[in-house]
C-alpha cells in the first residue's frame, strides 16, 4: 500500500467475502442496507473509468459472481431483494 493511503477507509481487508487479483469484496463497515457490501479495486483510482480493462473486469468479476453465483445465500440469509451496482465515476 502506497504511503498517502495508509488511512484510507476503503483499503481495510477485513471482512472478505470475496477476492481476486484486482479487486476484493466486503461488507461495509456502516451499511446502507442489509447485506451491503463494496467491491473495491486494489488499485486507488478517481473512477471506475480511470481503472485499466483487466481491473474493470477484475469488479465485475466480483460483482458477477456475489449477484448470480451467491445468490440464494444472500436471498436466506440476508432476506436481499435486489441487487443495485454503484459506480464513482
Amino acid at each position: 500500500m502506497h504511503a498517502p493511503f495508509q488511512t484510507c477507509t476503503f483499503c481495510s481487508q477485513e471482512n472478505i467475502v470475496l477476492r481476486n487479483t484486482q479487486a476484493f469484496c466486503r461488507f461495509e463497515r456502516e451499511p446502507a442496507t442489509r447485506g451491503h457490501l463494496l467491491v473495491i479495486p486494489f488499485r486507488h483510482a478517481t473512477d471506475f473509468t480511470s481503472l485499466t480493462a483487466d481491473e474493470r473486469a477484475g469488479v465485475l468479476i466480483i460483482i458477477d459472481v456475489n449477484a448470480c453465483a451467491n445468490w440464494s445465500a444472500f436471498e436466506e440469509e440476508l432476506r436481499a431483494i435486489l441487487v443495485t451496482m454503484l459506480v464513482n465515476a
